[in-house]
């Protein structure tokens, strides 16, 4: 009698074990706790620590912060007015062309469009929309010159200073992923480096007609 009192008692415990218990389907993970789990995003600033590097005399130029997982390059076109672009940011790609427009630059390519117009005297203001990781930002900051091929960048979001060595740039600051993403800060030392090579090897303008 006791041994049949106690596997009564168990099985009441256990409601799951009884021969008449309902089948549960097991809750699956909402959406968002995938997406974070896959690709964890930061929650605070970042510290920015980038070189921009000349490597072919204003032709080319290698962007890279290790801390980051930033690499980049940046080549000049045959024709001398435009620029190509690749990255590896986080270990997703990043390509796209840099065009000569009439009134400045545009970046176009897979979830990119953004450009860059000449603005005063001599800032440069970046806008347009990127896709991060966590999703489609706006994108909107002034480089504000500090000297020959200097530039300082503080807008919501981002706190950054570009500066020039011989023909190198090195990068410092912090962003917020919140508000400026890596992809965001990618483009912006692109935009920089190609502004260099036009400071290094400005681009031959077509001879006049007689």
């Amino acid at each position: 009698m006791i041994r049949q009192a106690l596997g009564f008692l168990l099985l009441a415990a256990l409601p799951s074990w009884a021969p008449c218990a309902e089948p549960r389907a097991p809750e699956l993970p909402s959406v968002a706790s995938v997406l974070a789990a896959v690709n964890p995003q930061p929650t605070g600033p970042i510290r920015v620590s980038m070189e921009i590097r000349s490597v072919f005399g204003g032709d080319q130029y290698d962007i890279s912060d290790y801390m980051s997982r930033i690499q980049a390059n940046v080549s000049r076109d045959p024709g001398g007015r435009n620029f190509r672009f690749s990255a590896n940011v986080d270990n997703r790609y990043l390509t796209g062309t840099v065009e000569t427009t009439g009134y400045g630059y545009q970046i176009w390519g897979g979830g990119l469009n953004v450009e860059m117009r000449k603005w005063g005297a001599d800032n440069y203001e970046i806008s347009g929309w990127v896709d991060e990781a966590d999703g489609s930002k706006s994108m909107r900051v002034t480089l504000r010159p500090r000297g020959f091929g200097n530039f300082d960048v503080w807008d919501n979001g981002v706190n950054l200073t570009f500066s020039k060595f011989a023909s190198n740039v090195s990068v410092s600051g912090e962003i917020d992923p919140r508000w400026f993403g890596k992809n965001c800060l990618t483009l912006t030392s692109v935009f920089v480096a190609v502004i260099e090579a036009q400071l290094d090897k400005p681009t031959p303008q077509p001879a006049a007609q007689k």
